[in-house]
């Protein structure tokens, strides 16, 4: 049942955001929110910006999507409930978090925010997540290792 959650969860997120992203990318477009070439950039033509935005409210959405299902149909993870009640609190941290790194980002994207802020802002989330229970731990059983994988995952 574990699989068909996982699946579900990443089925869902991946559908949100192939139907976000044309709607951000337009927003973009409309409201100038745009990266312009130059000539320290790759890029020939304008290049919308937000798409941290898609992303980050494919995973809400798909989480209050869980939510709905488990609301309406309760019995379709009945036995599954407890565990996922367990982790609702790291769930919430990882959301609150995730959103800080998109919030800096759109910061970044509106106001050109200085590199060293936002590298700072984004290693002290990866870090806050570790201590907080949410880490990469299937590659090594080192904690250091594992912190270094965890932040770098929030900063990439």
């Amino acid at each position: 049942m574990w699989k068909l959650i996982y699946a579900s969860a990443f089925i869902s997120g991946a559908g949100i955001s192939l139907l976000l992203n044309p709607v951000v990318r337009r927003l973009a477009f409309t409201f100038h929110i745009l990266d312009y070439p130059s000539e320290r950039k790759i890029h020939r033509v304008p290049v919308p910006l937000l798409g941290g935005l898609a992303i980050y409210f494919s995973l809400v959405l798909s989480v209050i999507g869980g939510i709905l299902v488990e609301r309406f149909h309760p019995g379709l993870v009945e036995g599954y409930y407890p565990g996922i009640v367990s982790v609702l609190n790291r769930l919430t941290i990882f959301l609150v978090t995730c959103a800080i790194v998109v919030y800096s980002g759109l910061i970044d994207d509106l106001y050109h925010l200085k590199p060293f802020a936002k590298l700072s802002l984004q290693i002290i989330c990866g870090v806050f997540t570790y201590f907080a229970g949410i880490k990469i731990s299937i590659l090594t059983p080192v904690p250091t290792v594992q912190l270094a994988l965890t932040v770098f995952w929030i900063v990439l």
